[in-house]
């Protein structure tokens, strides 16, 4: 069995993103999803764990970015630049998705 272990946005619906989720044709229900719980695991566990750690538009990229994490960026903002600090733009472990 493969695991997904998932750190909710506080504003987030856990039974809504499971159901966006399983609309994902390579996510299958053979997958185990894990939330993890914010006030047992900080942040910077939870991305220490990571082998590949997704984040829409937020300040916390440069924090994954400089503990040598694998990053899926989704631009989800099409007036705004992200807050990716400079010195991480060439990042070989940041990959940037816009959608726009």
């Amino acid at each position: 069995m493969r695991f997904i272990n998932i750190r909710l946005h506080p504003y987030l619906n856990k039974k809504e993103a499971l159901r966006r989720i399983f609309c994902i044709q390579e996510i299958s229900e053979n997958f185990r999803i894990n939330f993890i719980n914010k006030n047992k695991e900080s942040i910077i566990d939870s991305i220490n764990k990571s082998y590949f750690y997704f984040l829409g538009l937020s300040s916390c990229i440069n924090m994954v970015i400089s503990l040598n994490s694998n990053v899926f960026l989704i631009n989800t903002n099409h007036i705004y630049q992200s807050p990716i600090n400079s010195k991480y733009l060439e990042s070989k472990k940041l990959l940037v998705f816009n959608p726009w």
